[in-house]
């Protein structure tokens, strides 16, 4: 059973999917079951030494089961919680701000019930249900 990674591809502007090491494919919109939040610490201390991007941070499916690619067809879902996002410069973990009408203190997120990773108009959003902040990959 291999791993499916998701992270977003700057340059084209859409996540890529990738499995064993190879991307199987691209999607604006993606529903993940038991996502976990990785970070690989080598990639973002590179990050930081050379000041410039590279595929270090991702999203992961045990399975590609788990992994529901979407093109704009996929019904809206309530219930979202928390919004995550990660940011190199500030820290070496996803984080996790509940959506509340008032701003809360983010934490570390390692996994969720589930998310849904979208591009808009506004660049990418990660929304999560039943976050997670014990458990690691």
């Amino acid at each position: 059973m291999s791993r499916v990674e998701i992270y977003f591809h700057f340059r084209k502007k859409i996540f890529s999917l990738r499995q064993g090491g190879k991307v199987f494919g691209y999607a604006p919109c993606i529903l993940i079951r038991d996502p976990r939040f990785v970070v690989q610490e080598g990639g973002r201390n590179r990050v930081l030494r050379e000041k410039r991007k590279n595929v270090h941070a991702f999203v992961v499916a045990t399975t590609r089961e788990q992994v529901s690619p979407n093109r704009g067809d996929m019904p809206p879902e309530s219930g979202w919680t928390h919004r995550v996002y990660y940011n190199p410069y500030r820290g070496s973990e996803f984080m996790a701000q509940e959506i509340s009408s008032e701003p809360k203190t983010p934490n570390p997120i390692q996994g969720a019930a589930s998310a849904l990773l979208q591009v808009g108009d506004n660049g990418t959003e990660i929304l999560v249900k039943e976050p997670n902040q014990q458990e690691t990959i």
